[in-house]
């Protein structure tokens, strides 16, 4: 049937007596299949998956927090949930430290305003950017240039 029961048809019957020695035998046998619970490196450095709902992540989150012992008070898991948060996120939740759920409320109008396209994701690009990085990266490469603009409205004096 599986590897329990087969362990347990190779215990003797003077090896168990009790029911507690046989729970003590079975606990030692399985000890490594149980589920340690989370430390708060592990805890801090959980991060949101792209395309991922702020309020999923938070529940994720907060279940394994609540795996933590000793248990972590509201005050402190809101400071470290909001640690493990990256850029628009981190920026326009820092001021929702009061309870998990009005961080959680807040997170769901930000996922909102994302989705509307009213406030850039952390996923989009800013303008530039991809042009910006060409240009440093190639600047290593080439000689310093002089560019001079014409603003064909200014008079000279």
């Amino acid at each position: 049937m599986g590897p329990a029961l087969d362990w347990f048809i190779t215990l003797k019957g003077e090896d168990i007596p009790t029911w507690v020695d046989l729970s003590q035998k079975f606990l030692d046998q399985y000890c490594f299949c149980a589920e340690t619970p989370p430390t708060l490196l592990e805890l801090s450095t959980i991060e949101m998956k792209e395309n991922q709902a702020f309020e999923a992540y938070a529940t994720e989150w907060r279940g394994k927090a609540a795996k933590h012992i000793p248990s972590i008070n509201e005050i402190q898991q809101v400071q470290l949930f909001h640690s493990t948060l990256k850029g628009v996120y981190y920026s326009h939740l820092l001021s929702h430290a009061s309870s998990f759920f009005e961080l959680i409320e807040a997170g769901k109008k930000l996922d909102m305003g994302i989705k509307l396209g009213r406030i850039e994701g952390p996923t989009s690009k800013k303008e530039g950017e991809a042009s910006k990085k060409q240009a440093v990266g190639s600047s290593r490469r080439t000689k310093d240039a002089t560019v001079s603009a014409i603003n064909p409205g200014h008079q000279p004096p």
